[in-house]
């Protein structure tokens, strides 16, 4: 007598959520529903979504109109205000309610705008606390769920959204996430044409192994190796997400983030950048950071036209001062990249960052040394 069959249908929601179906598991459905003391609403909300999955699909529109994506949320607020961060039953329940709410957040569309704004909160509330282990690895899944079904709606949370990947990709060695505060920017046009499909799939993040460890990290007790390996595997899936960001988010809105990408001393408040990472011990984070830099730099020509080099010595650097040493520093730590023993796979990514620079650097407004 599964609880699934003894609940009542939930009732529905608002409409939205685009045409299609959206991959759902029934059996993390029926772990969630069996979870003691689910409020009433979660609980006909879940048994109305488990009527309707068929062949390990449902359709967005039913997921929606169920209103189980609040539900969730709901349910996720309640289980964070108990403070029960030691309490390791508590914490497998709230796995399966994050796996649950990764899984129907497939249903979201653009003009879904409140509760996504509410599924957001949910995602920064759980990442601006380093440390949490699976908890973040599911909050990081959440994340880039939004970035590729609604990417356009991060708005005024894109600062604490950086600030939080900031922290766990190791852009920032502060203990918890920080709310990064936008460049202001003159109106510029980008030619960018990053994919709107709501359906692109994300791609798995391949767990981490000895090999994509350092012997450094591998050294210690088990239960330093498993800290470290899940300190590595929460790092790999913060880049890619960060990547999401950069090629997903509007490229006007990434921009003015830009200290989070070049290095920079004078704009930024982060202790290092993702270009830092491009030099990283660790050849995977090497690689992600490279990727990470390519989709940041394409289509960011009207951008980088704002540099302009200068000699003066003042007391106050401008952006445009500050951008062109932040890209003399960038061509310096590729070409000298370029001069140690790479890989193949490597030596491409750092050559086709080259080649991105030279397509789109104003060389003319650069320090002229940079062509020698």
């Amino acid at each position: 007598d599964s609880l699934l069959q003894e609940m009542p249908r939930a009732k529905p929601a608002p409409k939205g959520g685009g045409s299609g179906t959206t991959p759902l598991s029934p059996e993390l459905l029926r772990a969630v529903s069996h979870i003691p003391g689910l409020p009433a609403p979660l609980a006909s909300a879940l048994q109305g979504v488990f009527a309707e999955v068929k062949g390990g699909e449902v359709s967005r529109t039913h997921v929606v109109q169920s209103g189980l994506i609040q539900q969730v949320v709901g349910s996720l607020e309640t289980d964070y205000k108990a403070d029960s961060a030691s309490d390791l039953l508590l914490i497998k329940q709230r796995l399966l309610k994050l796996r649950l709410l990764t899984q129907i957040c497939g249903a979201l569309s653009p003009d879904l705008v409140d509760i996504t704004a509410t599924v957001l909160n949910m995602v920064c509330r759980v990442l601006g606390e380093k440390g949490k282990g699976e908890e973040s690895l599911a909050a990081l899944g959440l994340l880039a769920i939004l970035l590729l079904r609604v990417p356009g709606l991060l708005g005024d949370r894109l600062g604490e959204v950086l600030g939080c990947l900031a922290v766990l990709s190791g852009v920032e060695e502060g203990k918890d996430g920080c709310s990064l505060v936008p460049t202001n920017l003159p109106h510029l046009h980008f030619t960018q044409t990053a994919n709107s499909d709501p359906d692109l799939k994300r791609d798995s993040c391949p767990d981490t192994s000895e090999s994509d460890m350092s012997d450094g990290e591998m050294m210690g007790t088990v239960g330093d190796f498993k800290r470290r390996r899940q300190e590595a595997l929460v790092q790999k899936e913060a880049l890619y997400t960060l990547g999401l960001v950069a090629k997903r988010v509007p490229k006007k809105e990434v921009v003015s983030f830009w200290f989070m990408f070049l290095p920079d001393r004078c704009f930024s408040p982060l202790s290092s950048s993702v270009t830092s990472l491009c030099i990283h011990q660790n050849k995977k984070v090497r690689q992600q950071a490279l990727s990470i830099m390519a989709e940041f730099l394409n289509h960011s020509g009207q951008f980088l036209n704002l540099s302009q080099h200068s000699d003066k010595t003042t007391s106050y650097t401008s952006l445009s001062t500050a951008l062109a040493v932040s890209l003399a520093s960038l061509h310096s730590t590729l070409l000298a990249r370029m001069r140690e023993p790479l890989g193949p796979t490597e030596l491409v990514a750092v050559l086709k960052l080259v080649a991105l620079l030279t397509e789109h650097a104003p060389y003319s407004r650069l320090d002229p040394s940079l062509l020698d």
